[in-house]
């Protein structure tokens, strides 16, 4: 017999909100690339925008699965999956909001947070360790800038993390 309690995943993204000048500075004009500020931040939003998508739609299509497999199989593991953006620092979270509701509504609930640290690693375990204190079983983390990502890429990553 399985255990009772809901496991809970979540599929965590980490981005800086589209911010002319702040993301994909590499691409502008200034650093030799043929982008304008604007432009960059631009691309990088709909970047966002289709991995957040796809995200999205891998969770939706892994919760069908187990919803249907518990439902044949009372016995099964229930599976609850959660979207999550981290970003940085605590006053670009209303900006990541706005971002994201200015487009209307998502395929699921996004829950925002924000992470803290020095380093990269210092960020990642942060939002990490947040989400675990949220009782979460399982992270799968991406970044918000690879729109080409195929979505079995996710739920390959969720399978490995139960094998």
């Amino acid at each position: 017999m399985t255990d009772s309690k809901v496991k809970k995943e979540a599929l965590l993204v980490f981005s800086k909100p589209p911010i002319p000048g702040t993301v994909k500075t590499r691409l502008t004009e200034k650093f030799g690339g043929f982008l304008t500020d604007k432009q960059a931040a631009d691309f990088f939003k709909l970047c966002l925008f289709d991995v957040c998508e796809a995200c999205m739609h891998t969770l939706i299509e892994m919760q069908r699965e187990n919803n249907a497999l518990c439902e044949a199989d009372p016995e099964a593991q229930k599976i609850q999956y959660d979207f999550f953006i981290s970003t940085t620092p605590a006053s670009n979270l209303e900006l990541m909001k706005e971002t994201f509701d200015s487009i209307g509504p998502w395929p699921m609930e996004i829950h925002y947070l924000t992470d803290e640290g020095a380093t990269f690693d210092d960020h990642f375990d942060d939002a990490f360790s947040q989400i675990f204190a949220m009782g979460y079983d399982d992270i799968v983390s991406v970044g918000g800038d690879i729109p080409t990502m195929p979505k079995s890429h996710i739920s390959q990553a969720f399978q490995w993390l139960q094998y």
